[in-house]
């Protein structure tokens, strides 16, 4: 995963640990227009409400208990951060079940 002029608080792939982990999250309607048989039709379905408030937290974690798991540099005159995903994603797991109430 590449990183280019963002971080931690930006990444969906902390979304992904938020489905894995074992944790009380809330839920919410979500609504949009899909084609069903080649007829667009108004569909809904309950998903998880994500909440990214500490994922900067959770990737500064990461980086501290894993510095040999990322590689930061420049690309041009913007921050980069190259990591892997899986490690970050099952940290996030982790993280989240012991950090989130």
């Amino acid at each position: 995963m590449l990183y280019l002029g963002t971080s931690h608080t930006t990444t969906t792939s902390l979304h992904l640990a938020e489905y894995r982990a074992d944790i009380d999250l809330d839920t919410v309607t979500n609504a949009s227009a899909v084609l069903v048989d080649g007829k667009r039709e108004w569909i809904q379905w309950e998903d998880i409400d994500f909440d990214d408030e500490d994922f900067s937290d959770c990737g500064m974690a990461f980086e501290r208990e894993h510095p040999d798991a990322f590689e930061a540099g420049n690309v041009g005159v913007g921050d980069a951060k190259l990591l892997a995903q899986r490690p970050l994603v099952d940290f996030g797991v982790e993280w989240f079940e012991t950090n989130r109430k």
